[in-house]
């Protein structure tokens, strides 16, 4: 009985073991879809530019640049 107890202890490590590696590793994500894809067109850098009407500061030029990722 002693024996068993003594093969049982580092059977059930090594089984633990397995089982929490195996539920840790994840699965490959899946492809995007075709809705998902079309978005693709958003991604990038832009550049706005506009002009404002004259204020009380005068006219001014307004740029900016936004980047998708």
């Amino acid at each position: 009985m002693r024996r068993f107890t003594s093969l049982l202890a580092p059977l059930l490590a090594c089984a633990s073991s397995a089982i929490l590696a195996l539920a840790q590793s994840q699965p490959a994500l899946p492809k995007p879809g075709p809705e998902v894809q079309k978005l693709a067109v958003m991604v990038g850098k832009f550049t706005v530019e506009d002009e404002l009407k004259a204020g009380a500061m005068g006219a001014e030029l307004a740029s900016d640049e936004i980047q998708w990722h």
